[in-house]
């Protein structure tokens, strides 16, 4: 039996990458790549939670399909919503809050005001995902070589769907005979989807 994941990860990926890389023009990756770091400036992204499923909310779709192979004629999706955290931080060479290109904050807020954007709304629905908040910034600026590097650190919780899909068989007719009552219930019976 072929196993088909519950939701598509590089799908979503994607699209939280091309978001936060689209709206603040910096390069962006993920933090389990095995690649060298990035020059300054730039983003790291991880999936630090989830999918965390929202049960007991879930929905049943079921489809009849007459045409596919007996004891499969009956498609049965569930869908259960769930949600991600993504943890991201920007990480600035030498920190000047006067300069917004030497900053993190800045492009942090870029990004965070962007989640509201058409545009940035719109990529994520045709992706089945969603904003449902970004949680506050915090300053992680630190003392390296002896210089400070500016760096902040939010997350934001988006909303997406998991499904699984089984298939069941339809059954046309059933005869039915029975002996034990009086006068007992025997006949065909038609269409017992």
């Amino acid at each position: 039996m072929a196993v088909s994941a519950p939701i598509d990860m590089e799908a979503f990926q994607d699209t939280v990458h091309q978001w936060f890389n689209t709206a603040t023009d910096i390069e962006t990756v993920w933090a389990d790549q095995s690649a060298p770091q990035p020059k300054y400036p730039f983003a790291r992204l991880k999936i630090s939670s989830g999918p965390l499923a929202q049960t007991p909310s879930w929905s049943l779709f079921e489809e009849t399909n007459l045409s596919r192979a007996a004891g499969t004629e009956v498609e049965q999706t569930v869908w259960v919503p769930c949600q991600f955290v993504v943890s991201i931080q920007v990480l600035v060479g030498l920190q000047d809050g006067r300069n917004p290109a030497f900053d993190a904050l800045s492009y942090m807020q870029r990004a965070e005001a962007a989640l509201a954007l058409p545009s940035y709304l719109a990529l994520f629905h045709a992706s089945n995902m969603s904003v449902i908040r970004a949680e506050q910034t915090q300053n992680l600026t630190e003392l390296i070589s002896g210089s400070q590097v500016s760096r902040q650190a939010m997350d934001v919780v988006f909303g997406a769907l998991l499904s699984a899909t089984e298939y069941a068989g339809y059954i046309k007719t059933a005869e039915i005979q029975s002996s034990g009552f009086d006068p007992g219930i025997d006949g065909t019976f038609g269409d017992l989807s």
